[in-house]
């Protein structure tokens, strides 16, 4: 019995697998060129492939931190608690570490050999971690507007400040705020504060 070797044996699997008829046909048509222009690249392609039947999304579980967890066969993902994903490859299960000999074939041209199964799940993933988003961002607002009180209560309070210097401060606040929801919400409370504690300070027309 001949001594193969495991690598090799591994890779002439893998490149037989890839290689289909018409290929084959292909290269026998081109002739002579076709050996000058190098060695056919198999693993082009490869992670481009569109899924070949519907697959049912991916399964999340929540943990206590607040995260929503995925374990897969090729990689772990982490759903933050604001939507945005971080994938995991290199974990282990018991006392082995996973290992594929084309993985690395492809790590080393520079691809990523689960680039289709990390499009499915965020494909899978994207309405729940839209709706994480804007649950968490809704939150973030809140604490905002939150600590924007007491900012200007500090300021209306500190009696270290002159009339005119709360009232300069409080209309750079003013100015300062974004021109997104959040930015408005930002110059009603501001607004609402100068009415009820600063009557007399004029407060910028908002043409945003």
């Amino acid at each position: 019995m001949l001594a193969l070797d495991p690598n090799t044996a591994a890779r002439a699997f893998i490149v037989s697998q890839r290689v289909a008829p018409s290929e084959v046909s292909d290269a026998k048509r081109e002739g002579p060129d076709a050996a000058e222009a190098g060695p056919r690249n198999y693993f082009e392609g490869v992670g481009d492939k569109q899924h070949l039947s519907v697959r049912e999304p991916p399964k999340l579980r929540r943990h206590k931190d607040g995260t929503h967890r995925y374990k897969g066969h090729a990689f772990k993902a982490i759903v933050e608690k604001d939507g945005s994903v971080t994938f995991d490859e290199g974990y282990g299960q018991g006392l082995t570490l996973r290992f594929d000999v084309a993985d690395a074939i492809m790590r080393r041209r520079g691809e990523d050999p689960y680039r289709v199964e990390k499009n499915w799940f965020l494909e899978g993933t994207e309405e729940f971690r839209q709706e994480l988003f804007e649950r968490w961002q809704a939150k973030q607002t809140i604490l905002a507007i939150r600590k924007l009180r007491v900012q200007l209560l500090r300021l209306f309070e500190n009696e270290a400040l002159s009339g005119n210097e709360k009232a300069a401060r409080v209309i750079a606040l003013f100015q300062d705020t974004s021109d997104d929801e959040a930015g408005a919400l930002a110059r009603n409370t501001i607004t609402e504060f100068v009415a009820d504690r600063m009557p007399g300070v004029e407060l910028p027309i908002d043409l945003r």
